[in-house]
């Protein structure tokens, strides 16, 4: 059954006419699902991975009209059949995963390679194998998975399945299901974006767990 999504992804804004006109590079990603281009389901997240991206390669330092004139976020509608894509935060997308790593386990390549790599690299590591030597990439086209932020926020209120801020996240593999890719106009949301995480319990705005410490990631709260 075909189905149409609405991603968004953030990236720099010199980047945006050659996307439009080139379609999305499929990167070589080690971490987090592999190689493929990634998209956020909401577009708030797309617009927090900006101000990762503005803060690790242009300044520390927040500026508002300076993040718009070098920050971007795509709105893209994708058509892809339900049947392709791989979605982990079901069971049966988590079962091929568990019976991949088990499998991978039993070599003993696999095993070092994956005793040696970090947490996001271990999901990165299976996810490849199996679309590069089991042949997934001929039966689906993308991936589909969902984190949690601000977990240590919610440590004693919630319990384990309930705790964190839910982010789903799609890895294309093929952008050819890519439909259409426009600019999505976020200037004149900023603040609202910035407002929405006030609400989140604890608030330490656009914090990424285990990236920034508390000094690093608080520095929006008073530039915005």
């Amino acid at each position: 059954m075909k189905e149409t999504l609405t991603l968004y992804h953030g990236t720099f804004l010199k980047h945006v006419s050659n996307i439009i006109k080139d379609n999305y590079h499929i990167t070589n990603s080690k971490n987090w699902m592999g190689r493929g281009a990634y998209f956020f389901l909401e577009d708030i997240f797309a617009f927090t991975w900006c101000v990762d991206l503005y803060k690790n390669e242009i300044s520390s330092n927040f500026n508002k009209d300076d993040f718009i004139n070098n920050m971007a976020i795509l709105e893209n509608s994708i058509e892809i059949d339900s049947e392709r894509l791989l979605d982990l935060t079901y069971f049966k997308g988590q079962e091929i995963i568990d019976i991949a790593y088990k499998k991978l386990l039993s070599s003993k390549k696999y095993k070092l390679k994956l005793e040696n790599a970090s947490s996001n690299e271990k999901m990165a590591i299976i996810i490849e194998f199996l679309f590069e030597k089991v042949g997934f990439k001929s039966n689906y086209d993308a991936v589909k998975q969902i984190y949690r932020l601000h977990t240590r926020n919610y440590k004693d209120i919630f319990g384990n399945r309930e705790r964190g801020i839910p982010q789903y996240q799609i890895c294309i593999k093929n952008n050819n299901i890519i439909k259409s890719i426009s600019i999505f106009k976020y200037d004149d949301k900023i603040d609202s974006y910035r407002e929405r995480w006030k609400n989140m319990i604890n608030d330490t705005t656009f914090q990424k767990i285990g990236e920034y410490t508390l000094d690093e990631y608080m520095y929006l709260d008073s530039n915005l």
